[in-house]
């Protein structure tokens, strides 16, 4: 081996090449498989880690982002390159426009009538950039190239937003000044199966897939087939095949390997669960005030060394409320207090300090040891319902036959707990206990999808014999 080359955005293709193993984020490794292998240099085998997060980067990778203040700007960039002033005017009124049809739309998936206004609105705002762009195009100097090459990506991704094509899914980020045209496509298993599966041998590797092999949910949504033959590698269509007439027969074939941990996990650590408690569907008002004596009565036991991972905003001022009024003696941190990286490190730097945070410290954070001895976990993180790209998988999921509830919600829902779950136990000396504050995960059916994506603790439903393991985990 002659060397490790770790790249990130612009990555230098000479030094990668002369690397024998190149390290890429999974935004990089999707640009790549965009470009059709034009990015990262030509390599052998691709081996993802981390990989329950290649649906999400796949998702963001192969969709597309754009701000009216994005068109306006590119307008600024190629005037300074020669673009003719009568089509830079009509390029900002279509911004103009574009914005003020945005403006109130804020979470909104664009559908019906709203979505013909928006997507003419785009149709206009490409016309514009064509002829903006013409003027530009003979120049040589380098800067003009660049401005050419990014009016024709804007120009690309206008014409995409511009049309209605089944397969993505079109809504508003933001409002007034800051709002964002998002698009993504629904699935994502298709342009990998044809991009990334058919090209290489590929190697996902994660510590958390969603339950035992063969990986079953996480398996479809990338484009493997767990009823496909490990042999069979599907059929690698024309790159210039329009994707939308694309069927595939039969996805990829793989091999599910799954290998046996280091971890004493009943011995290391303990689920607990309480049926009890009321439902925080059902009865919100009760469930947050019983929650939150249960986590106080835990991070007590605790001594602090706490993270507490909440589904809301608003659960994480509840739940860091509760704790603040309390008076443990220990700092409570809390997200929106400081930056993620500086509670990250505030946490880590003193063992009885309470991190209370959401989404952002569901993954990635690593802290072994007594830093974190009780992982507290609010309730189950299903998706939001309205949240307009989840929202479209579940139609599509019902347009196929299938239960929406069962294929996109539990898959989903089963994969960020067992993340979360994962913050507990970093290495074969740590002790601790998991707290689901949320009495579904031991009552309802679907509980089974949801604990079989958990690591194996030992399991309790008993507040007292939680406590106890805490203590015990504190004096070891």
């Amino acid at each position: 081996m002659t060397g490790v080359q770790t790249c990130a955005l612009p990555i230098s293709r000479a030094a990668a090449a002369e690397a024998d193993i190149v390290v890429v984020n999974h935004a990089l490794a999707c640009l790549d498989l965009e470009a059709g292998g034009q990015v990262l240099p030509v390599h052998d085998v691709l081996v993802v880690d981390e990989a329950h997060a290649l649906h999400s980067a796949a998702s963001r990778s192969f969709g597309a982002d754009l701000s009216p203040g994005a068109l306006r700007g590119l307008g600024t960039l190629l005037g300074r390159h020669g673009a003719p002033e009568g089509a830079l005017t009509a390029l900002r009124r279509s911004a103009d426009h574009l914005e003020g049809l945005l403006g109130p739309l804020e979470g909104q998936r664009l559908v019906d009538e709203q979505g013909r206004s928006v997507r003419g609105a785009l149709q206009a705002a490409a016309e514009h950039l064509v002829a903006a762009r013409s003027g530009v195009a003979a120049s040589e100097t380098p800067e003009a190239r660049r401005a050419h090459r990014l009016a024709s990506s804007r120009l690309e991704t206008l014409r995409r937003m511009g049309e209605e094509r089944p397969g993505d899914v079109l809504w508003v980020e933001g409002r007034g000044e800051r709002a964002l045209l998002r698009l993504a496509p629904i699935e994502v298993g298709d342009p990998l199966a044809r991009h990334l599966l058919t090209e290489r041998p590929v190697i996902l590797v994660s510590a958390t897939l969603g339950g035992p092999a063969p990986f079953t949910d996480f398996a479809r949504s990338v484009g493997l087939d767990p009823d496909a033959d490990p042999g069979h590698w599907g059929t690698a269509p024309d790159r210039g095949a329009d994707p939308d007439e694309i069927v595939r027969e039969t996805g990829c074939g793989y091999v599910p390997l799954e290998v046996a941990t280091t971890f004493s996990w009943r011995e290391q650590g303990t689920l607990f669960v309480d049926p009890t408690l009321p439902d925080p569907a059902r009865a919100r008002d009760a469930w947050l005030e019983a929650a939150a004596a249960h986590t106080v009565r835990l991070v007590v036991a605790a001594g602090g060394r706490s993270l507490v991972l909440c589904t809301s905003r608003g659960n994480v001022d509840r739940f860091a409320d509760a704790l603040a009024e309390a008076d443990l003696g220990v700092e409570i941190l809390r997200q929106g207090g400081a930056a993620p990286a500086e509670l990250t490190r505030r946490f880590l730097a003193d063992e009885h300090s309470v991190l209370v945070g959401t989404r952002t410290f569901w993954a990635g954070l690593d802290a072994p040891g007594s830093a974190c001895v009780l992982v507290v976990i609010d309730r189950i993180p299903f998706p939001v319902p309205n949240e307009p790209l989840h929202a479209a998988r579940r139609e599509h999921a019902e347009r196929t036959g299938l239960d929406p509830f069962v294929a996109v919600d539990v898959p989903a829902a089963a994969l960020t707990l067992a993340q979360g779950a994962g913050r507990l136990l970093r290495r074969r000396e740590d002790r601790g206990v998991v707290a689901v504050l949320d009495p579904r995960l031991a009552t309802r059916p679907y509980r089974r999808a949801l604990l079989a994506a958990m690591p194996p603790l030992r399991r309790t439903v008993d507040l007292d014999d939680a406590c106890a393991s805490l203590q015990s985990a504190v004096e070891d």
